[in-house]
């Protein structure tokens, strides 16, 4: 009798507490995600708020080329509990019609383009635990300048679709800067000389040092004009930066004088995906020295690459010393080369006064 109803109290409290055991599991299993079909939904990629869609595009706004390793662009969507999830998943650069990236959770079929071939890591996985989610994000690796672009990313099901699209600019500084200058002498007639007349009115009461060299009979008077030609070569830069080439004005940088751009040559580097940049300047010595002296002058071309929230500046200078105009007068008579240096140059009272040095 003892011994029968220890029998069905243990019966009775191993049933309760297989029961109370079978309900914990339940709860517990139904707190994970089911992997056994797509069409299951995991909690990370339920909608709360009932909105099926596409909640934010996470794309890398700026990458310098030959910098990073690899970069992630992630594209984070909620699906509706109850509705099929069927899903597709596809990444588009630009207005290329074919998706760069395909992924159908339904087959585990993963797919990069020819385009990106070698370049999209098929082994990356952004949410290994959730099987509608965890290949939603492309993994590009080195990322370079002509991955530059508008990246989209859809999602569809057979019941709903959605897409965003962000921008991603894969920039590259200057490989190369080369910034010289050429100098050019060109001889002709002097346009100060004039033929004087008689009166006192036609003759200049300060004649000039050209007027005075061509003074003497039988001889012509001639002018050199000096004029020097910047040239800035920048090379491998993306995307098309600013280019100025300016006289620095004093020793902080402040007060430019710009020079006048009278060149522009650009070259498309198609296999680089990057710009090859020429700027031409022409410079005047007669209007440096009038303005700044005989003093050597510090030009500098500036390079810059105006990015959203950057800007990235390069720069060279050189050293430019003007030349002073030589003035001849044929026949050998009489000869200031430019070699010879004009110190110093009154006019008072109606009389030139000239210091030189070195005068043969």
């Amino acid at each position: 009798m003892i011994l029968s109803s220890w029998l069905s109290l243990l019966f009775t409290l191993s049933s309760l507490t297989m029961a109370t055991a079978s309900k914990l599991f339940q709860g517990y299993k139904k707190s994970l995600p089911t992997y056994s079909s797509p069409s299951s939904t995991s909690s990370s990629s339920v909608c709360n708020d009932g909105e099926w869609g596409i909640r934010s595009l996470i794309v890398p706004e700026l990458v310098e080329n030959g910098t990073t390793e690899s970069i992630v662009l992630d594209c984070i969507y909620c699906l509706n509990e109850g509705e099929d999830h069927r899903i597709v998943v596809k990444w588009f650069l630009n207005d290329d019609p074919q998706p760069i990236y395909q992924w159908i959770p339904e087959r585990h079929s993963r797919h990069a383009s020819k385009r990106l071939s070698g370049r999209i890591n098929l082994n990356y996985s952004i949410d290994s635990a959730n099987p509608l989610t965890q290949y939603r994000a492309i993994n590009i690796i080195k990322p370079t300048t002509d991955l530059s672009g508008d990246y989209s990313c859809v999602v569809m099901s057979p019941d709903n679709g959605d897409s965003k699209k962000a921008k991603m600019i894969v920039y590259a500084p200057p490989t190369k800067i080369e910034f010289n200058y050429t100098r050019e002498v060109k001889e002709m007639p002097s346009a100060l000389r004039k033929t004087r007349g008689d009166s006192k009115e036609d003759s200049p009461l300060n004649p000039s040092f050209e007027e005075l060299l061509s003074s003497s009979p039988s001889h012509s008077s001639y002018t050199q004009s000096s004029t020097g030609l910047l040239r800035c070569d920048i090379k491998g830069v993306y995307p098309m930066p600013e280019v100025s080439i300016y006289r620095i004005g004093d020793e902080n940088g402040t007060n430019p004088w710009p020079v006048t751009v009278v060149d522009t040559r650009i070259e498309e580097d198609k296999h680089r995906h990057a710009y090859n940049v020429r700027k031409v300047s022409l410079i005047n010595d007669a209007t440096l020295i009038k303005k700044f002296g005989l003093q050597p002058s510090i030009f500098e071309c500036l390079v810059t690459l105006q990015l959203p929230n950057k800007k990235v500046v390069k720069r060279q200078k050189i050293m430019y010393t003007p030349v002073v105009n030589t003035f001849q007068a044929k026949g050998g008579q009489h000869r200031l080369g430019t070699t010879f240096l004009i110190t110093l140059l009154t006019v008072f009272s109606g009389k030139l006064v000239l210091t030189l040095l070195g005068w043969q």
